[in-house]
Order: structure tokens, then C-alpha cells, then sequence
């Protein structure tokens, strides 16, 4: 995210630090929804709502649905729909399934501190990518998917265009793409704001949508 970093202003002073745990258990948990502009003719919205429990194995899951919709000069482009599952009680993601490249399930994840520092970084998680899945069970031996890659994901707290924000950040190994979704925190208990920021980077293509 180096590459997006701001300056404050002189007579700004943002939290310095946040409690990132709380912040993105917020953006996964809390019905949300922002609209963002590329500055030119795309323009996307990115909904967040709940979805419905789930269960694998003796374990509950809370599910979260991440939609992204992209529209240029107003013509519906995509749409993009994420379910990601997280263990109920914390803030573990297991599985994600993706409306139209496959899924991904955890090797690992880790849980987020309850105060970060600015300019800080965390792991997340780290997932298997598999194309044609649709559930757990489809990655398992016999299961009818096939692994294509891995994805890593990490949690920032940092500066952007001048505004502190906390980022879910994704590198994708087999489509060698990166994505990061970005969220104002206007306070040290991670409190989210309104303004948002999503940068999408394919074979060294970078699209970025804001709302700021």
C-alpha cells in the first residue's frame, strides 16, 4: 500500500492507533454499503450484508455477502458476489465462495490485535484457491474441484491520501492479482467512517474507486 500513502494535514492529527480487530469485525458483520468513482466513467458499489449460518463438521459459521458492482458510464459491467464464512465468536475466516471463480479454504488464520500502530501490518489469513467449488466438502479428497493457486491475506493500518484506514489486502497467486478494500477509522477503537477506497491491481493494471 506504500504506493497509495498521503500526507495529513498539518493541522490533522489521526489516531495512532486503532483497534483493527474491532474495525474489521465491523466491516465483515455490520450491513453497510458505499459507492466509489474511478474519476472517470466506472463507477462501483460495494455492499456488505449478512448472510446465512452455516455449518461444517460440528463448527458454526456467521456468513458475510460482499458484493461488488462495477458500471461504466452507467452500463452495468459485473457483478461479483463474495460469501465469506467466519467462525461464529471470532474473527477466523474459513471458507470464501466466489460467484465466479470458484473458492477459497483457510490453511490458516489469525486473529487481529485489539491495538495496531500506524504504518503496521498483520496476517490474516491464507487460503487455497479452488476453481468449480461451491462447498468445504468439494475441496476434501474426491471432492470435484480443482486447487488453481493460493491467497494471502493481510489486515493494514495506515495512511492514505492523508486519511487513516484500516485495508483488508488480497494477493491472488494464480490470477496474480491483488486487491485492497479500505476503511476510514476516525478513532482509536476502531470506529469506521465514511470514506472507502478500493484498489484492484491485474498484470500491473491498477484500478482504484473512492468515495473521497
Amino acid at each position: 500500500m506504500s504506493t497509495l500513502a498521503g500526507c495529513a494535514s498539518d493541522t490533522y492529527s489521526p489516531p495512532s492507533t486503532t483497534n483493527v480487530s474491532v474495525a474489521v469485525n465491523s466491516l465483515l458483520r455490520q450491513p453497510r454499503s458505499f459507492t466509489l468513482y474511478d474519476g472517470g466513467y466506472q463507477s462501483a458499489i460495494l455492499s456488505i450484508s449478512q448472510g446465512a449460518a452455516a455449518s461444517y463438521k460440528g463448527v458454526n459459521y456467521d456468513t458475510t455477502l460482499l458484493t461488488t458492482t462495477i458500471r461504466s458510464g452507467g452500463v452495468l459491467n459485473s457483478t461479483d458476489v463474495q460469501t465469506v464464512w467466519i467462525q461464529t465468536g471470532t474473527m477466523l475466516e474459513f471458507f470464501i465462495q466466489n460467484s465466479s471463480n470458484g473458492c477459497d479454504l483457510a490453511t490458516s488464520a489469525s486473529a487481529l490485535p485489539t491495538s495496531a500502530s500506524l504504518g503496521s501490518t498483520f496476517p490474516f489469513a491464507s487460503l487455497t484457491s479452488y476453481s468449480a467449488c461451491s462447498a468445504p466438502a468439494n475441496t476434501e479428497t474426491g471432492g470435484t474441484a480443482k486447487q488453481q493457486g493460493t491467497v494471502t491475506q493481510t489486515v493494514s493500518y495506515s495512511m492514505i491520501y492523508g486519511i487513516p484506514m484500516v485495508c483488508i489486502n488480497s494477493v491472488n497467486s494464480f490470477f496474480k492479482s491483488t486487491e485492497a478494500d479500505c476503511i476510514e477509522i476516525t478513532d482509536t477503537n476502531g470506529t469506521l467512517g465514511p470514506r472507502a477506497l478500493v484498489s484492484v491491481a491485474t498484470n500491473n493494471v491498477v484500478r482504484q474507486f473512492t468515495n473521497f
